[in-house]
């Protein structure tokens, strides 16, 4: 531990509930004194916490103790979320005599403003491509951006159940 550290450790100190159990020893031992001895560690710590508390953030950075702080860089699904904000998660079950079972994602005529995202089969979860085939059970979980979008994706699945999730 490098001595900036530790004089970081010796600033925070002790603050809040400990110095003041610690002072309530005295108090069960019975010593003389005692109470005045609570009261002045009670008051010591209150205002250390209201004197010292706020400084820490400033303390650290100043002693160069302070741990970094990392920018987020955005995660592309992230930025596309963010501009589609109205955007609907459904899900589609597609029965074994869907129209569409067996074709590839790519094939179907999908509507530009649906994304699908996942493919939930034999209880895994996969991203599709434009390659994926589409098998009977499959579980799609669509994103969409308007109630009208439901009714285009379900159209060209040529399927009618669907289950509504949230507005993301």
């Amino acid at each position: 531990m490098s001595h900036r550290e530790k004089l970081y450790i010796s600033w925070a100190g002790l603050k809040g509930a400990v110095p003041i159990v610690f002072a309530t020893y005295p108090l069960l031992a019975g010593v003389e004194s005692a109470s005045l001895i609570f009261n002045i560690v009670f008051f010591v710590s209150i205002t250390s916490l209201f004197v010292q508390g706020p400084s820490l953030v400033r303390v650290s950075k100043w002693l160069g103790v302070a741990l970094p702080t990392e920018e987020k860089i955005p995660h592309p699904v992230d930025e596309f979320l963010k501009e589609r904000r109205q955007t609907k998660m459904i899900r589609l079950l597609l029965s074994p005599d869907c129209e569409t079972v067996g074709e590839r994602v790519v094939d179907i005529d999908f509507p530009n403003d649906a994304v699908i995202a996942m493919i939930k089969r034999d209880g895994k979860y996969l991203t599709p491509s434009g390659y994926t085939v589409l098998e009977p059970l499959d579980e799609l979980v669509v994103l969409v951006d308007d109630d009208e979008a439901i009714l285009a994706v379900m159209d060209s699945l040529k399927t009618q159940d669907f289950q509504f999730e949230k507005k993301l």
